[in-house]
């Protein structure tokens, strides 16, 4: 697609007032002649002075259509500068104005249009605030290039998803042949393609894998010939495609090709998930120890173990604490005791230690005969 041609010259406002001035001397001139006595204007000049008069009016009203749009033009350029260093405020200010629609696609010497900076630079809100106010979304600057095209290229995919919603062309090229999904391919922008490719209605369709640039380069050629960050995984996501495409797939089988990369992938790893799978569920040989220990049943010797050491382990603890508590309380009774200020011997409190000692030993030493036989 080839640039919109630039419009018709139009004439400065300082242009149009000399010319104005110069018309009106002459006006002047005739008019004083035509009032002085004497004899009257001939035919001639007073034919001159009609279309003089009449000249007259075209340029006060030209002179201030060029005022406005001089006036249009720098709010603008105002505009676009606003989208550049991304001051919101300033966009919004300009977009809700009455003569938003006549300035908000105003160019610069390239070409660019203030969505065009806004979509470069993901500015989301920007774009939407433009888009009301009446920005041509389909707009190509001196090479070509749309705003679509240029946000696939920075991988700006929230609005590359916006335009596209509002009715942005995908199918468009550049005067260089490019399409958008070939400036997010070569830009090395995996997600925008995934869009493009895979989205809930596919915006681009198979067949337009096999388009060549102006030089004769495919998608895949850009990718592989670019430097851009990423393109090694844009390489092995389009290369399936591509070659499905190159051989003549349908179109409404697309679906199908464009997850082809992915369900080779996924297939590989399913058969190495079975194989681990295989191996873990075949039974490990076992001796007589091993299975006694296992517990077969409820007959199995380790669990037998098990109980008994359980009641053991919880007879210990029930004793222990008893024996604690009375030998806490029998302390603090004879310590506490004001009657008798006689204490207890060395040989006394080692007696009465070693009782405990024995109380809880024999206590742990219990165990159940039941549980035994059993």
């Amino acid at each position: 697609m080839s640039a919109s041609p630039p419009p018709p010259e139009q004439r400065t406002a300082d242009e149009i007032y000399k010319e104005l001035e110069s018309t009106q001397n002459q006006l002047s001139s005739l008019r004083l002649e035509a009032s002085s006595p004497g004899p009257a204007l001939t035919t001639k000049k007073r034919t001159k002075l009609k279309t003089l008069a009449q000249r007259e009016k075209e340029l006060e009203v030209e002179l201030r259509k060029a005022k406005r749009a001089g006036e249009l033009q720098t709010l603008g350029d105002d505009l676009r500068k606003a989208a550049t260093k991304n001051d919101l405020d300033k966009v919004k200010e300009i977009c809700t104005m009455p003569d938003a629609k006549r300035c908000v696609d105003s160019t610069n010497f390239e070409g660019t249009t203030s969505l065009i900076k806004a979509a470069i630079y993901d500015r989301l809100e920007m774009v939407n605030l433009l888009a009301e106010a009446g920005a041509q979304l389909d707009h190509v600057d001196d090479l070509g290039r749309t705003a679509l095209m240029l946000a696939a290229g920075n991988g700006a995919l929230s609005v590359v998803d916006r335009l596209v919603e509002l009715g942005a062309t995908a199918s468009l090229q550049a005067l260089n042949g490019w399409t958008a999904l070939m400036f997010a391919a070569e830009g090395g922008h995996l997600e925008v393609a995934q869009f493009f490719l895979e989205g809930v209605v596919p915006i681009v369709p198979g067949h337009a894998l096999t388009l060549k640039t102006k030089a004769g380069k495919t998608i895949l050629d850009l990718v592989n010939e670019s430097k851009s960050k990423g393109t090694a995984a844009v390489a092995v996501y389009l290369k399936p495609l591509v070659e499905a495409a190159a051989k003549g797939a349908p179109t409404e089988g697309w679906s199908q090709l464009r997850r082809l990369s992915r369900v080779s992938m996924a297939a590989s790893a399913f058969q190495s998930d079975d194989r681990e799978e295989r191996r873990e569920s075949q039974p490990k040989p076992q001796g007589f120890f091993a299975r006694m220990l296992g517990g077969e049943g409820h007959r199995g010797l380790g669990a037998w173990l098990r109980g008994v050491a359980h009641d053991i382990g919880e007879s210990f603890r029930t004793s222990f604490r008893d024996s604690r508590s009375s030998f806490s309380k029998s302390f603090s009774k004879g310590r506490n005791s004001r009657s008798s200020r006689t204490r207890t011997s060395k040989g006394e409190a080692a007696s009465m230690r070693e009782d405990s000692q024995m109380s809880v030993l024999a206590a742990a030493s219990k165990v159940d005969l039941a549980s035994l036989e059993a």
